[in-house]
């Protein structure tokens, strides 16, 4: 090889110290950011189930709120408070009329009677 002007030692030592910076490269650095990179996929895919999560629980508080406030509604249309009761149409006519019987009071103004304002 010396008639093409390439010194074989100086080859070998070359290469073989390229080799070496590649394992000090490998154990210092390419190991060390590999793991960083796989505790950040892990915190990623942590926060995501949480939000998953977040989202399920708010999508469930969701629901048991419209589910309250069909029922209030239902309390309010069946009351016999004449500020809450609902107007009814009666058979035969074209006009809404409200319930007949006497109204036996609300539970608001009944709170309010009672403390006297």
């Amino acid at each position: 090889m010396s008639g093409f002007g390439i010194n074989v030692w100086f080859l070998a030592t070359q290469i073989v110290n390229f080799l070496i910076l590649l394992l000090i490269l490998y154990f210092f650095a390419y190991k060390p950011v590999m793991k960083m990179l796989d505790e950040r996929s892990r915190k990623i895919r942590e926060s995501m189930d949480e939000v998953q999560k977040v989202k399920d629980q708010a999508a469930q508080t969701e629901e048991e709120f419209k589910k309250k406030d069909r029922r209030r509604q239902q309390r309010r249309a069946g009351s016999d408070c004449p500020r809450h009761a609902q107007p009814v149409k009666k058979p035969g006519s074209g006009r809404s009329w409200k319930r007949n019987r006497k109204p036996r009071g609300c539970r608001k103004s009944a709170r309010r009677n009672s403390t006297g304002t």
